[in-house]
C-alpha cells in the first residue's frame, strides 16, 4: 500500500493535435472541457477503446484535478489497476485512468521480441489516445499534475509512451 501511496504522492509533483499515435506520439492534449460530466465513481470507457475511469467523489468542475494514467502488466486489466489505487486516490483527489491492452499485453512489449524488426506502437496507443480523449473532454485536469505509471509490462510501456509524450506527462513512473 505505502508503494501506491508514493506513486500517487509523485504525481501530484500538456487538447492540440501532434503526429499519428502509432508513432507513440498521442495528439489528446489536456484543455478545458468542452463535454463537463458530472459522473463519479468508476465508469467504463468503451468509443474506440475500453478502459476504466474513476473519478473520486470529492472533484469539483471548478478545480482541475491531478490525473494518473495507470497501465496494468501481462495479462492485467485497468480495473484492477483502479482497484490498488482507488483509496489514494480518494484521499487526494486524482483522477485515475486504466486502459486495456487490446491483446495479451501492450503493444510494444509484443514487438519487442520480434528480431526483424524494433519494437514499436500500434493500435494500443491508439485505444490510450481515445481513452485520454474522452476523459480530457469531459473532466478539468491539471496539467502540471499528470503522471503515466505502469506495472510489470505497463512499466515498460508506460516510460515508452511518457518519454515520447513527457509534454503531456511531467510524471512518468514505472
Amino acid at each position: 500500500m505505502r508503494l501506491f501511496a508514493a506513486i500517487l504522492a509523485f504525481a501530484l509533483v500538456g487538447c492540440a493535435t501532434t503526429s499519428a499515435p502509432v508513432t507513440g506520439e498521442l495528439s489528446a492534449r489536456i484543455s478545458a472541457p468542452v463535454a463537463p460530466s458530472t459522473d463519479r465513481g468508476l465508469i467504463h470507457l468503451s468509443q474506440h477503446t475500453s478502459a476504466s475511469l474513476y473519478v473520486p467523489a470529492s472533484y469539483l468542475s471548478d478545480h482541475p484535478a491531478p490525473f494518473l494514467l495507470l497501465l496494468h502488466g501481462a495479462s492485467g486489466r485497468g480495473d484492477n489497476m483502479i482497484r490498488k489505487f482507488k483509496d489514494e486516490a480518494d484521499r487526494r483527489g486524482i483522477i485515475l485512468l486504466a486502459p486495456d491492452s487490446e491483446g495479451n499485453t501492450w503493444d510494444v512489449a509484443l514487438t519487442y521480441g520480434n528480431s526483424r524488426q524494433a519494437p514499436h506502437f500500434g493500435n494500443d496507443a491508439v485505444r490510450v489516445d481515445a481513452a485520454l480523449s474522452q476523459t480530457f473532454a469531459r473532466y478539468a485536469i491539471d496539467p502540471r499534475h499528470a503522471g503515466i505509471a505502469g506495472f510489470s509490462d505497463g512499466a515498460g510501456y508506460a516510460l515508452s509512451l511518457g518519454v515520447k509524450n513527457s509534454r503531456l506527462f511531467p510524471s512518468i513512473m514505472a
